[in-house]
């Protein structure tokens, strides 16, 4: 939806210009470019410029613009319409709150990263969002260098003669991890701001570090949770009502919403004041479970429905653009939409919104947790587990043991002062370590890319989410029970009726009947399979969202291209990470580590899209 860059040092205009240009990563790209006295600034939105463009005052020189979107109460907006400064109305009603809390304003915030400057007080003021959602990177050499796009800072450092270095270090971090500790990046020389933190420059001393002050953090880090399962359901069912229409004001356009089979995209679906003028998207591969689940929503809620097939090679065809937009800090296989960016944009919406995060926030994804299991069946319930370095998604172990060593240390530094052997009582301050800023979670290449090439707001940066999210017990997450309530209260009847897709229980099930509805829709699938009275799905396709990764590792002919044939740098840095020479693998190998694949042939884009192999 929206980047930045900024500096305060000189910058020749066309190398400034070319820089923001590439920013513009779709046909719908529009830029803003300002040259504030002792400050220049770019601005590259995919969304109205005069709802969502920067503003201006004239009488106090103060100039206001913000990544992402701030949700504005509908008695603002006529407010923000009628102010005297210039630019998009969204920008002049953050100004008002500017001049007039100053410091305070951050109560009022509901949304995105906040940009400000103030001439007469010679300022620059950076309030980034409360989850870090939407990430501003800054620089460790020169005076003041701001970017939302690492590369696109570092394109902007490079063009005023500071030579940047690779951060091997996090670049194997993502190997083994598949993410990147907060606040590193794959340059030594940029790194991430803190979310929740209102940070100020003193544009005379251009030199010297920012006052930082953080204004959040997750409740749970000050008290012990002990709210009731039922006041909480209650609480987030009207929370997620009143961020999604917040966010939906008729007078912003059409409403798209990314629908799944599952519970999160469903709870947006119904919280909609009118849920029949919205458009959902599907995207897939056959037709399969997940896809009917979507459609009896749909139906339900008397929705618009656009459904998207993915031809087979989807995945790799988008792999190197995937990477480009995002900064290459998640696996490319999680950039599910911009292959659809067209058949989307065609649909012309003014807002889309999905129940990313969703997962992270209510479910304990980040949780070291296990199966519950009967008779050795593992069963879909989860029971907390002891603490592991390891959660979620795969660790691996390079063959270089100064890298594994380093970055078992910085992980290590990054949970200092939490007990970890007392889990349990601990899991919510280790999570926050984990997930905090969101930007930095694994499968976040989805939510940059799409930030990027269409007008995608994230209502889980709404702070009445946050606030009942900061109230959560850990051990209500486990097995997400008291999200499923609030969720069921949003639905109804009807729509808690159609079961959730990936377990095929119906919403708010008692954990019993969980698991016997679960074992029954198996076996009838099963059943359905043998006797031939169901298909399954081919060997590339699944029930669920996503393909068959291990049969495309395989199979794809776009992915042997884009891996095979590397240049020498690429292969010398790659080889260097890894231990040994990665391209001695083959294929058939790959598909037993496809997580290790996966993020290897990241990284090899990456290098050769942002130069930094060159």
């Amino acid at each position: 939806m929206s980047d930045i860059i900024l500096t305060a040092d000189e910058v020749s205009s066309e190398d400034f210009k070319n820089i923001l240009s590439k920013l513009c990563f779709v046909k719908a790209a529009k830029t803003q470019q300002y040259d504030l006295s002792s400050l220049k600034v770019g601005i590259v939105r995919v969304d109205s410029l005069d709802w969502w463009g920067s503003a201006i005052d004239r009488e106090t020189g103060t100039w206001a613009g913000f990544i992402g979107r701030i949700a504005l109460p509908a008695q603002e907006w006529q407010t923000a319409l009628e102010l005297p400064f210039e630019g998009g109305v969204v920008a002049k009603q953050v100004m008002a709150q500017w001049l007039k809390y100053q410091n305070n304003m951050v109560n009022w915030l509901n949304g995105g990263t906040v940009v400000i400057y103030e001439q007469k007080a010679h300022q620059l003021h950076v309030i980034t969002d409360r989850m870090g959602i939407y990430p501003l990177f800054a620089s460790t050499v020169g005076g003041i260098y701001l970017g939302s796009h690492p590369d696109s800072l570092a394109q902007l450092l490079t063009a005023n003669g500071y030579q940047l270095h690779l951060d091997l270090v996090t670049m194997a971090e993502f190997i083994i991890v598949g993410r990147c500790v907060h606040p590193h990046s794959y340059y030594q020389e940029i790194y991430q701001l803190d979310p929740g933190t209102h940070y100020t420059w003193d544009l005379n001393c251009p030199n010297q570090p920012p006052h930082q002050v953080e204004y959040w953090h997750p409740r749970y880090l000050d008290e012990t949770p002990t709210a009731t399962d039922e006041e909480l359901a209650a609480e987030l069912a009207q929370a997620i009502r009143q961020a999604v229409r917040v966010r939906t004001p008729s007078h912003l356009g059409k409403v798209g919403i990314l629908l799944s089979g599952g519970i999160d995209s469903r709870a947006i679906l119904f919280s909609v004041e009118q849920p029949q003028a919205v458009n959902c998207i599907t995207l897939f591969d056959e037709p399969n479970v997940e896809l009917k689940t979507a459609k009896k929503l749909a139906a339900i809620a008397r929705a618009n429905h656009h459904c998207f097939q993915r031809d087979f090679e989807y995945y790799g065809r988008t792999a190197q653009e995937n990477v480009r937009i995002s900064g290459g800090m998640s696996e490319f296989q999680h950039g599910h939409f911009l292959g659809m960016n067209e058949e989307i944009s065609h649909l012309e919406l003014g807002v889309l919104l999905s129940g990313c995060y969703a997962d992270y926030l209510f479910k304990g994804l980040a949780f070291n947790k296990k199966y519950q299991t009967f008779f050795g069946k593992t069963l879909p319930l989860w029971q907390i587990n002891c603490y592991n370095k390891q959660w979620y998604r795969p660790y691996y172990t390079l063959k270089s043991e100064k890298f594994n060593r380093v970055i078992y240390e910085r992980i290590q530094e990054r949970l200092l002062g939490i007990q970890l052997d007392d889990y349990l009582n601990n899991a919510l301050a280790i999570e926050e370590k984990r997930i905090r800023p969101l930007s930095r979670i694994f499968a976040n290449m989805a939510q940059s890319v799409l930030r990027r090439t269409q007008p995608w707001d994230s209502l889980f940066a709404d702070p009445a989410i946050l606030e009942v999210y900061g109230r959560f017990p850990a051990l209500a997450k486990v097995n997400s029970t008291i999200f499923e309530k609030a969720v069921a209260k949003i639905v109804g009847s009807r729509g808690k009726s159609v079961a959730d897709s990936n377990y095929g229980s119906k919403l708010g099930a008692h954990a019993q009947v969980k698991v016997i509805q679960w074992l029954l829709a198996n076996g009838q699938q099963e059943i359905g399979y043998f006797l031939g009275l169901k298909k399954p799905p081919s060997a590339h396709a699944t029930d669920g969202s996503w393909p068959n990764w291990e049969y495309y590792i395989l199979h794809s002919q776009v992915l042997r291209e884009l891996w095979h044939s590397p240049t020498p740098p690429e292969e010398e840095i790659l080889t260097a990470i890894y231990g040994d020479n990665p391209w001695e693998i083959s294929m058939a190998e790959w598909t037993k580590r496809r997580d290790l694949f996966f993020r290897l042939l990241t990284l090899k884009l990456w290098l050769r899209t942002s130069g930094m192999a060159q």
